[in-house]
């Protein structure tokens, strides 16, 4: 991403603060999940068509080890990389449970903005939030367009 592309990202994440959670939603201002919220913004902005998102029911990642998330961010064109390059723009994936379900924009490491039941989408801060320190959040995986 350029630098102008990446305050673009920014600024339409946070255009969709205050969106209420609302599972398989992607609707600014009406409700939004961590995976659909982050696709329309990318969509938005970098112009790209993204693969459909297959069904997937809430709480997914507690009973299935099948890694639909990961696959499907994969399948964008997202190129992994590693912490030490992450910029704001770009994006983060978490593994939940079983396996890789949540994921977040990040505005400068570890500040994030995404989607979570049932705070809907907000401005977070992944090392000191204890909603997701409860779920056992760990081994994020870095992507960037």
């Amino acid at each position: 991403m350029t630098p102008e592309q990446r305050t673009a990202v920014i600024a339409e994440a946070e255009s969709w603060l205050r969106t209420p959670y609302h599972d398989h939603g992607c609707v600014k201002g009406a409700g939004a999940d961590c995976a659909l919220f982050p696709r329309n913004v990318y969509e938005r902005v970098l112009g790209m068509q993204f693969p459909v998102v297959p069904p997937y029911v809430q709480q997914f990642n507690l009973h299935r080890a099948e890694e639909v998330y990961l696959e499907s961010v994969r399948a964008t064109g997202a190129i992994e990389i590693v912490e030490a390059d992450v910029q704001p723009g770009d994006f983060v994936l978490f593994r939940i449970g079983r396996c890789y379900s949540h994921g977040a924009i990040i505005t400068a490491w570890p500040k994030v903005i995404h989607a979570i039941n049932p705070r809907g989408v907000i401005r977070d801060d992944i090392l000191r939030d204890p909603c997701l320190s409860r779920f056992g959040v760990t081994k994020p995986i870095f992507f960037t367009y």
